[in-house]
């Protein structure tokens, strides 16, 4: 867990929220962990549009939840 947190605040030192999710992975061991954590965090000083617009495209049920979320930002400005 550690090895995580130390690695994610590393990646946090990337300038987009693309390098930093790429720079957790490669810094190996247990990089499902490690990417998720890094990418929380940089989703919150990065925001939504600092999301590479192709990556949640990729994702299967994007199509079913591009609704909900709007929905969701539309109630929550």
């Amino acid at each position: 867990m550690l090895d995580t947190i130390l690695s994610a605040r590393r990646a946090l030192e990337e300038s987009t929220f693309e390098d930093v999710v790429r720079t957790a992975v490669h810094f190996g061991n247990d990089t499902d962990t490690t990417a998720r954590v890094a990418g929380g965090l940089a989703g919150i000083h990065f925001g939504l549009a600092g999301i590479p617009v192709r990556w949640p495209k990729q994702l299967r049920g994007y199509d079913i939840a591009v609704p909900l979320i709007s929905a969701l930002l539309e109630k929550n400005p």
